[in-house]
């Protein structure tokens, strides 16, 4: 996956954003709880209109991995779009 800086995200201001959520915890972003607080908190991510609005899809960490869970990814970011009105 490429890395790309919440400058850069922010800049795009995406109507909804899509976090991990993940069972191990070495690192302190692998703590979802903490990402939504970050996002909520950090002056150039809370001011997102996905941070803003609350659209904000959690879903499972394997399910965003290339593989048959995928489509459990796929599920839930689509119930997701459909939760926040943005489907078309």
């Amino acid at each position: 996956w490429p890395t790309v800086g919440w400058e850069t995200i922010a800049k795009a201001n995406p109507t909804i954003l899509v976090i991990a959520r993940m069972d191990r915890r070495r690192f302190p972003a692998d703590d979802y709880e903490k990402k939504l607080e970050f996002l909520k908190s950090d002056p150039v991510t809370k001011h997102m209109d996905a941070v803003k609005n609350g659209r904000i899809a959690i879903v499972d960490a394997d399910a965003l991995q290339a593989s048959i869970r995928i489509a459990d990814g796929m599920e839930a970011i689509a119930d997701a779009v459909v939760k926040a009105g943005a489907a078309h």
